[in-house]
């Protein structure tokens, strides 16, 4: 498992709950509302690398601020939570609370570490499904399968992540 503690890195995220991995992504969508919320993923690559900027080590718990990598898509905003408990990138200049990465695990692999994340009130982060569309639309799918899974730290089903760093910074 990656040592991760006292270190700033770069790496793209995936959920390992259920029975596959899913890469952790943002959502692309045409309105200035549906874009940049963070999703759980269906396809098979990450549309995202996290840049995660070491704070501090309390007890079981790395405090970081987490953002977009600099050099790709929405570069340098920062993951905040929407008043409904929504994550998703926002301006830096909008996001000061810190999140906590809480290790799991024994992964064999030196470039990956498992673990859950929490805001900074200590609730975890989950994945809410919603029809796409989704919470900030009135728009309605028409096939009701058509969902997403959202990030969200107010409800849902606690995701489980792995982080696979790509460089320390």
């Amino acid at each position: 498992m990656a040592d991760i503690s006292g270190r700033s890195f770069i790496a793209t995220l995936l959920s390992t709950t259920g029975k596959n991995l899913h890469p952790i992504g943002y959502l692309k969508d045409g309105s200035v509302a549906g874009d940049g919320w963070l999703i759980q993923s269906k396809s098979s690559q990450p549309n995202v690398a996290f840049r995660f900027d070491f704070i501090e080590h309390i007890e079981d718990r790395i405090h970081y601020t987490i953002s977009a990598a600099p050099d790709g898509p929405y570069g340098g905003a920062k993951v905040g939570v929407s008043r409904n408990g929504y994550l998703g990138f926002y301006d830096v200049a909008k996001v000061y609370d810190f999140w906590k990465v809480e290790l799991e695990g024994d992964n064999d692999n030196p470039a990956c570490f498992d673990f859950v994340l929490r805001d900074h009130r200590g609730h975890r982060v989950s994945a809410v499904s919603e029809p796409r569309g989704g919470f900030w639309t009135s728009f309605t799918p028409a096939t009701p399968s058509e969902r997403l899974l959202f990030l969200n730290t107010e409800e849902g089903d606690i995701v489980h992540f792995r982080g696979h760093i790509l460089k320390y910074v």
